[in-house]
């Protein structure tokens, strides 16, 4: 699947959040996420040298393909660095190419 790793990662209001001066991306997202350490034992079918890998092939990455098999180990390596809302949305960009919009400003909501 060939996935644009330059998407912009947005705070709960839809902002761009700032890191190291840059517009958060999908791509520094998913590299910091394999570049990230995992307590042994957290991951059951972990590959670190693969995470390894795809870190550095990522972290500048505009458009990249990749296999079902590393968008599963980015996935699964997110909560070990970012915040809930970031991995929501990068699990979606990985998933559908896209971010989704749910919980933004610009989505329907409901008051149950």
């Amino acid at each position: 699947m060939n996935i644009d790793f330059s998407q912009k990662i947005t705070d709960l209001t839809g902002s761009d959040i700032d890191e190291l001066g840059q517009a958060l991306t999908l791509g520094h997202v998913a590299a910091s996420s394999c570049a990230t350490p995992v307590p042994e034992g957290k991951l059951s079918s972990d590959n670190p040298l693969r995470a390894g890998e795809l870190a550095m092939m990522l972290y500048s990455a505009k458009s990249f393909s990749i296999t079902t098999e590393d968008i599963v180990l980015i996935q699964k390596r997110l909560p070990f660095r970012w915040a809930p809302h970031v991995q929501f949305q990068a699990h979606s960009m990985l998933e559908n190419g896209t971010p989704e919009k749910t919980g933004r400003k610009d989505a329907k909501t409901s008051n149950g």
